[in-house]
């Protein structure tokens, strides 16, 4: 019997005399790992994983342990040159994101990363990391994934400003120079809760594939079915509003396949809320 664990977060779990973030109890099985983050887990002095009745465990590669309690570590040999020291450049986002759809996960931040083309593309890898970006993305190595759930991307939005640098005005003319046949964009405007408005004065052609994900903002929600159960639908929240500042006929122009627009509120534009001019 054999177990695949791929793209998961393991953080703050607490367990007190067994496994902190893993308890097996379950003899003759095999437990591979691949691309998993154990992090902030610890009560105590006991093992990040553990089994008591002879469970295995393997590390093909791409995981990631760190800032876990003092003197709890697993194994080496459960991690060997899967774990990356703490001292490593790790560049990953100080706070936990909760994107739209309510998942958790750190993103990299920084394209000098240990994290970056340190992954294993083994076992079942998904086409995509844990919040629907595909892999691979760019790199140092081609076709590599990057260790832990998330992939880097080098495309992220950080203010809401109209232009200038990290400005979406910005991503969106950077990435279009991108030799990447994947391309992922992502949101990360750490002062979002004074503003989600972003306005163009002029629209701008997307000339190449990519997955423009609104929904990875922290604190935005999908719409969905009611959570106490009952009739109708939850409104999406906090989207980022795409707006007109002032005589733009419309925000974005498709030029390309392949091309995906997620978690936007687009209004108030003189003609269009985004023009297809792709066959």
């Amino acid at each position: 019997l054999s177990l695949e664990l791929i793209n998961n977060l393991f953080y703050e779990n607490q367990s007190v005399g067994q496994g902190e973030a893993i308890q097996a109890f379950a003899a003759s099985v095999q437990i591979d790992f691949y691309n998993n983050v154990f992090f902030g887990n610890g009560s105590g002095a006991e093992n990040q994983i553990s089994t008591s009745l002879g469970a295995s465990f393997n590390f093909p590669g791409g995981n990631v342990y760190y800032e876990n309690d003092i003197g709890n570590d697993a194994p080496a040999t459960y991690f060997g040159p899967n774990k990356l020291n703490p001292a490593e450049p790790l560049g990953i986002r100080p706070v936990i994101v909760e994107d739209g759809y309510g998942l958790k996960y750190y993103t990299i931040t920084d394209a000098t990363s240990a994290l970056i083309d340190a992954g294993v593309d083994a076992g079942n890898l998904p086409q995509t990391d844990t919040r629907r970006a595909p892999r691979v993305l760019t790199g140092t190595i081609t076709n590599v994934v990057d260790a832990g759930p998330v992939e880097y991307t080098p495309f992220r939005v950080l203010n809401s400003n109209p232009n200038g640098s990290d400005s979406f005005d910005d991503v969106l003319l950077q990435f279009n120079s991108s030799a990447d046949p994947q391309n992922y964009i992502e949101f990360d405007i750490f002062s979002y809760t004074q503003g989600n408005e972003i306005a163009f004065n002029s629209p701008i052609a997307i000339d190449v594939s990519v997955y423009v994900d609104g929904y990875s903002q922290n604190s935005t929600g999908i719409s969905g079915p009611d959570v106490t159960g009952g009739q109708g639908v939850t409104p999406a929240v906090n989207l980022i509003q795409i707006t007109n500042a002032g005589g733009a006929l419309e925000p974005l122009i498709l030029n390309a396949m392949g091309i995906t627009i997620a978690g936007f509120n687009i209004h108030g534009f003189d003609e269009y809320g985004l023009l297809l001019s792709t066959s």
